[in-house]
């Protein structure tokens, strides 16, 4: 896989989709099927799978699976603002 697959490397609606698919969603994993990204993406308000994702080859993991690293970044991220949070 080649690219910059970071949260922080994603665009303002491209993250707001993967905060939807980890905290509306409960998305944990980063390989998802076109069927999961169709049904995610029908409860976010599109008609398809964002094309950021399906378009791009390197995201392509074989047919019908996407990876989306930004998902496992994001929700390192949290984890890790959580800790910073917690009182000692």
């Amino acid at each position: 896989m080649t690219g910059n697959f970071t949260f922080d490397a994603l665009k303002p609606m491209q993250k707001k989709f993967i905060v939807f698919l980890v905290e509306e969603c409960s998305v944990s994993k980063d390989v998802l099927t076109r069927k999961e990204l169709d049904e995610y993406a029908d409860e976010w308000g599109y008609l398809y799978a964002p094309a950021w994702v399906v378009k791009n080859d390197d995201r392509r993991v074989n047919r019908g699976l996407w990876f989306i690293p930004e998902i496992t970044d994001y929700i390192q991220s949290e984890k890790t603002v959580d800790n910073i949070l917690q009182p000692v």
